[in-house]
């Protein structure tokens, strides 16, 4: 034990205290949408740590026309149609999940609670549903898939070192994760502003300027002074101390990856193969063309390049282009049940989400993200129950409306 233990834990004793001693008319709400585990989310993290889980590249223009043009997406009900019984179930890469919304990659997951991936892995178990872990993930692929029984991906970037990207994909296989998500959309680390204003380091170090701040959200600073310490778990020197976030984000970027990665990486890998971050309909065809079982439309939420379309517009477009020839995932944008339902109608087998499991995980640790898991849930079936549908796999084209303009781009 390191001697900032007892420390943290007498912290976190007076935080709980203060919690739980709150009277019932000063305790916030129940959180019935992921807009109030969002809200609890920023209640109970320091402002850096927030921005970080919050915010996107540049001025946030793609970050904002995922969820926007997911609302443009109009819904067609049917009416008189028998919905009594609602199955939400659905095979994604072959595999059959109980609920068509997967827990994506989201890198350092520690920060925002002490169990992070850990408590991410068990809730998606629970729900019945896939977790992807990421090769950022504060705890190790194998503590990871030691956590909990449920079925695991795991996220690839190829990085810079080559050597060290083919044993992350031999310590995946071995630890039994079931497919491989390889990011193409990382040449280079986004410019992501709001980190740069905080001044966010991996591991966090709070400066006298965000001191007062800090010591507003106890339990947070608890969890942090808490080992292990916040870094890159699946990397020789796992605590990245001292690393700037223009530095991590370099450290997980691939400039010199080409088609030919893909290909090897195709022959390396016997299980199930996806590529994350693809936006035109040619890279969605040549991925299919080396042999990927899916591809995952995405724009890695805003946090990339800024500027790009917003996720749903290009999958409606790769949709049309590939036909059944690709199995086919969005992320980006999710936010309700409804979200979900326009993506399937889309075109879309599943989705993805990243930022509503964090908020739910920095809110309330595992019970947060398998209440972001359930309200999605409940989400889903409301609304196919009212768009006149039993099952997710009859959500089609034809109960949705979509921008025009989306096909011509």
């Amino acid at each position: 034990m390191t001697e900032k233990a007892p420390a943290a834990g007498r912290l976190r004793r007076v935080a709980d205290f203060v919690d739980w001693n709150l009277p019932a008319a000063l305790r916030p709400a129940e959180p019935v949408s992921i807009a109030d585990l969002r809200r609890e989310a920023k209640r109970r993290l320091p402002q850096m740590i927030f921005d970080h889980v919050d915010g996107g590249a540049g001025r946030e223009v793609t970050l904002r026309a995922n969820v926007a043009d997911l609302r443009r997406v109009k819904l067609r009900p049917q009416i008189l149609t028998p919905v009594a019984d609602i199955d939400l179930g659905v095979r994604i890469c072959g595999l059959p999940v109980a609920l068509p919304v997967l827990l994506g990659p989201t890198g350092l997951a520690r920060m925002s609670h002490r169990d992070g991936e850990l408590a991410a892995a068990r809730a998606a178990a629970r729900a019945g549903t896939i977790f992807a872990v990421s090769t950022a993930s504060s705890y190790s692929l194998e503590e990871i898939a030691a956590a909990a029984p449920g079925p695991l991906w795991f996220q690839l970037y190829l990085g810079r070192d080559r050597e060290g990207v083919r044993d992350l994909v031999r310590r995946a296989e071995n630890a039994g994760y079931g497919a491989l998500v390889l990011t193409v959309d990382v040449p280079t680390g986004g410019q992501r502003l709001r980190d740069l204003r905080n001044g966010l380091r991996i591991p966090p170090r709070v400066t006298l300027r965000q001191a007062a701040e800090t010591l507003l959200h106890p339990s947070w600073l608890a969890d942090i002074l808490q080992d292990p310490p916040v870094g890159f778990a699946n990397f020789q020197s796992p605590s990245g101390a001292g690393l700037a976030q223009r530095e991590y984000s370099e450290r997980l970027s691939s400039p010199s990856a080409t088609w030919d990665d893909l290909r090897q990486l195709r022959e390396l890998w016997p299980r199930k193969l996806l590529v994350k971050g693809v936006l035109s309909t040619s890279a969605a065809e040549q991925a299919v063309a080396l042999g990927v079982d899916g591809v995952i439309v995405s724009n890695h939420g805003g946090r990339q390049l800024d500027g790009v379309e917003s996720a749903i517009a290009a999958l409606v477009r790769i949709r049309s282009a590939v036909g059944d020839a690709a199995e086919l995932l969005l992320d980006g944008g999710i936010r309700t049940g409804v979200d979900v339902v326009k993506a399937i109608a889309a075109g879309a087998r599943g989705v993805l989400i990243g930022r509503p499991w964090v908020w739910g995980l920095a809110a309330r640790g595992q019970s947060g993200v398998e209440l972001c898991l359930e309200l999605f849930r409940e989400d889903i079936e409301r609304s196919m129950r009212l768009l006149g549908t039993s099952s997710v796999s009859a959500i089609s084209s034809g109960h949705a409306v979509f921008p025009e303009e989306w096909s011509r781009l």
